[in-house]
């Protein structure tokens, strides 16, 4: 028994289409499938996707803030009590 090796990419989905294989009509094969199932790609965290970013750092030369943690924490409170019927001021 002697083996052929195909690396193939489906063209369409669950078929897989072999041409010009040194065979003769009538012979006998043997088909076997071995694949990889490949895992959905994980996206990076949003604190490694945001630590990569030009986002740190971004208020360090700004005089007008003092505190930039405080700062960021009213900027969070005034954005969550937006359109709630509450001040924002």
């Amino acid at each position: 028994m002697e083996a052929l090796r195909f690396n193939l990419k489906l063209i369409k989905k669950g078929q897989i289409f072999l041409q010009n294989l040194p065979l003769k009509k009538g012979e006998d094969v043997e088909v076997m499938v071995i694949y990889e199932h490949k895992k959905k790609s994980i996206k990076k965290s949003a604190a490694s996707a945001i630590l990569q970013s030009e986002l740190i750092g971004l208020w360090s030369k700004r005089k007008d803030i003092g505190d930039s943690i405080a700062f960021a924490r009213a900027l969070r409170q005034q954005a969550q009590s937006r359109g709630l019927g509450h001040d924002s001021d």
